[in-house]
């Protein structure tokens, strides 16, 4: 084991506490659909997320890996030990609890909107697949941004992050 590491107990607990907070009020569908974002980070993935949102009218379960970096067991020794690199020390963790939370998701049916960066084509294909095989209709989004945009929203995000919660992510 590494030294942060966590167990499975732990993903599950937290995905299911995630599932059970964000998903009161959501519906299961006959025919649910699921959305899978992409785009830099900064890119302004929140506009699509706003879009699909509005076409499912609410009724969707939002899965951002991101989200799940805080709720690490360890995760204010790895913020103090790494700083601003921690997202590299909770990436699999956070993608644990994100897959977690996509599988409960699917057993409920509900509409699921799973946002990325798409740096690697496995992780959407995936998700896609899985989503398939449970019979979703699937949809891709991807926001397109320049570089430098996408990099001068990252760092106005950490900046506001920082003056919130001390820390701030700039991927």
């Amino acid at each position: 084991m590494d030294e942060f590491s966590y167990s499975d107990s732990v993903v599950d607990n937290i995905a299911r506490h995630f599932v059970e907070q964000k998903g009161a009020g959501l519906t299961g569908s006959d025919a649910p659909v699921g959305t899978v974002l992409g785009g830099l980070p900064g890119a302004g993935k929140s506009t699509l997320l706003n879009t699909f949102r509005e076409e499912q009218h609410g009724n969707v379960l939002v899965v951002n890996a991101d989200e799940f970096r805080r709720f690490h067991p360890q995760f204010n020794e790895i913020v103090d030990k790494y700083g601003e690199n921690y997202p590299e020390h909770t990436a699999a963790f956070s993608g644990a609890v994100a897959e977690r939370v996509i599988a409960l998701g699917t057993e409920k049916r509900l509409n699921l909107a799973v946002e990325g960066t798409f740096r690697t084509a496995q992780t959407p294909i995936s998700t896609l697949q899985l989503l398939k095989d449970n019979g979703y209709t699937t949809q891709v989004y991807i926001k397109a941004e320049s570089a430098e945009v996408a990099w001068s929203n990252t760092l106005a995000r950490a900046e506001a992050e920082r003056a919130m919660n001390g820390t701030g992510r700039t991927v």
